[in-house]
């Protein structure tokens, strides 16, 4: 390591590449994304947040991978903090430097124990011989960005150190938004090493959609024959499966859309869904906790859903409760969704504590400008009236279909009968008819799967349940819907209620167990 040069990753990336790399993707976020934060502050925070990997205790435990000796970068870089011009806010860009990879305050093993644990290290680690790797620093910042510092004495430094440990302790709350793109422009810098590479996938980022493909008016979906108040921020919709909720939530939205789904089979539907609808003009994306075994979704895809600016991003509402309970990187998710369109779908599905959690995710994206689009199925009383008093019943297009509109939902033919006839399902079979078998138990469904392929050898037959590994059931529920529904054979798909929940599939007829009174109560 030269004067010159620092090394800012394992891989050997050097730091001035790195911390170039970091300034013009927060700039372009910044600009694309509408944030309005201070350049010059933004400038100081990305050349400096890692200015104390020169630290050669660091330097080691990045080789060596022994960290033993606890030596956060971030704290020794902040001992150059007087370097700033007088003009420049020094708490802000020191506290984002020292929180962004951890927070300061008392969560989430944060520096803030290194603060106060009274451990004598404290100043030997992130001090250290200053007066050598504070020489390095003073090289790398006068030989590229013409910057000529002072090393800060030993006892300069631990002021440095003492006052901001202070600081840490009398934070009560709130977020920093510089903070937020400091993590944002950091994570996906380090993410995409490869300057072209990462220019291409930013270009790709903060669109705001199209949805002028929702607009469309049907009469076989009465929700489409209703226009958009766009006097109405919120929206509240209560109304049954196909009357086309989703295309009158999208058509609602007039921003960046995240599409909240509680489950993954949902979800996955959804994005393939909003994919083939718009996706050529914008960029969709998905996230659950096994996005990355999707075999549909593009690799570039899986990435790009893991951080931020996506036109439209379809996942669960767990991916941004970190914002209701301050979890790491909430001020990133905070700075994304700040002022975009939210939209809650099958709200009724949720337990109630996950309703709680909601209700007051709700209350945080009303006090952070989004718009919130609610649709359901169904809605206990309470609890329409209270989100209407979140949303403000003036600010909120109310949409439930009356009782006449109702009544012309002759669409299916429904028989009970008291048991399956295995005969009579070979019969529609060899007719040529899309089978769709729905069993309540995982049992029963693998017994069904079993017995037809026996009674109908060389059937085009398929399995589903919820006991798949979830790649394994991603993959499946892609042959669902890509070799399956668009079939034009007869055909067979067993499964459990795993494929009611959001998947679009169109099926001849449908042999289905009644819910038994337990999950009726």
């Amino acid at each position: 390591m030269n004067g010159f040069r620092i090394k800012s990753k394992s891989t050997g990336l050097d730091l001035y590449t790195h911390s170039e790399a970091v300034k013009d993707t927060a700039f372009i976020f910044n600009a694309k994304g509408n944030f309005n934060l201070d350049r010059e502050t933004i400038y100081w925070m990305c050349i400096m947040h890692d200015l104390g990997k020169a630290n050669p205790l660091f330097q080691s435990n990045m080789d060596n991978r022994d960290f033993t000796k606890v030596c956060r970068h971030e704290i020794s870089s902040i001992l150059f903090i007087d370097i700033l011009p007088k003009h420049v806010d020094k708490q802000t860009v020191a506290c984002s430097i020292l929180s962004h990879h951890k927070s300061i305050t008392e969560d989430d093993r944060s520096i803030h124990e290194l603060f106060n644990n009274d451990d004598i290290n404290l100043y030997k680690n992130h001090i250290g011989k200053i007066n050598e790797w504070g020489l390095t620093v003073k090289n790398y910042l006068l030989y590229h960005y013409g910057i000529n510092c002072e090393i800060p004495s030993i006892e300069r430094c631990k002021e440095i150190i003492d006052e901001y440990a202070n600081m840490a302790d009398t934070f009560k709350g709130g977020y920093s938004l510089y903070r937020g793109i400091l993590m944002m422009a950091d994570h996906f810098s380090s993410c995409f090493e490869n300057a072209e590479e990462r220019l291409y996938n930013i270009t790709q980022l903060f669109e705001i959609p199209q949805v002028d493909f929702y607009c469309g008016k049907n009469e076989k979906y009465p929700l489409s024959l209703i226009d958009s108040d766009t006097s109405k921020r919120h929206t509240l919709c209560v109304a049954p499966t196909g009357v086309g909720k989703t295309n009158f939530m999208m058509k609602r939205t007039t921003k960046r859309v995240f599409y909240t789904l509680p489950y993954q089979a949902s979800i996955n539907a959804m994005y393939n869904r909003i994919n083939n609808d718009i996706g050529s003009s914008c960029s969709i994306g998905l996230k659950h906790s096994s996005t990355f075994a999707l075999s549909f979704v593009d690799e570039r895809i899986k990435t790009l859903s893991s951080f931020y600016g996506m036109s439209v991003k379809v996942l669960t509402p767990f991916q941004i409760m970190s914002i209701v309970l301050r979890m790491k990187g909430y001020e990133s998710i905070i700075l994304d969704i700040k002022g975009q369109d939210v939209i809650f779908d099958e709200l009724h599905t949720y337990s109630s504590r996950t309703k709680a959690y909601i209700i007051e995710m709700i209350k945080v994206l009303v006090h952070l400008d989004c718009n919130i689009h609610i649709c359901t199925a169904t809605m206990p009383s309470y609890l329409q009236n209270e989100v209407i008093e979140i949303l403000g019943i003036e600010n909120t297009q109310f949409v439930k279909l009356d009782d006449s509109t109702l009544d012309t939902f002759n669409r299916h033919i429904v028989h009970t009968i008291d048991s399956f006839n295995f005969d009579h399902i070979k019969e529609r079979y060899n007719n040529g008819e899309k089978i769709l078998i729905v069993r309540n138990q995982v049992s029963l469904a693998m017994d069904t799967y079993t017995k037809l392929k026996l009674m109908i050898p060389n059937c085009k037959i398929m399995l589903i349940h919820s006991r798949y590994k979830r790649c394994d059931r991603a993959e499946l529920e892609n042959q669902l819907m890509n070799q399956f529904n668009k079939s034009e054979e007869p055909c067979i798909v067993v499964s459990t209620q795993v494929v009611e929940v959001s998947i679009d599939i169109n099926f001849d007829v449908m042999f289905t167990d009644n819910a038994d009174i337990m999950s009726l109560i």
